[in-house]
């Protein structure tokens, strides 16, 4: 009897330590998961956040450079208009002095 106690105290040792590491596996193993799925949700946030700021970045300078743009075109058409109001006062210039010219 005595024998048989010790036989069986034995073996419901082992087999407890046999669910017990089973059990840390399991928990270890479910840890790394839930810290994987962790750190993937957070590189995904951060790949987000990188490509918002990314787009921000590129409107503001897509902006700056239509606005200097269109202040160049700008600039550029008022200085052709400048030009023709040059060209047409020297043309009237020019028809006056022939009418002068003719007058007399």
């Amino acid at each position: 009897m005595v024998i048989r106690a010790h036989i069986l105290g034995y073996l419901a040792r082992k087999q407890y330590r046999k669910v017990l590491c089973g059990v840390v596996t399991i928990q270890k193993n479910y840890r790394a998961f839930l810290a994987r799925k962790k750190f993937l949700h957070l590189k995904k946030a951060a790949i987000v956040f990188q490509k918002q700021l990314r787009g921000q970045l590129a409107r503001r300078v897509y902006r700056q450079l239509l606005a200097e743009k269109r202040e160049l075109e700008e600039k550029k058409r008022r200085e052709e208009e400048k030009k023709r109001e040059e060209e047409e006062r020297e043309r009237e210039r020019a028809q006056r002095e022939a009418d002068l010219l003719r007058a007399h």
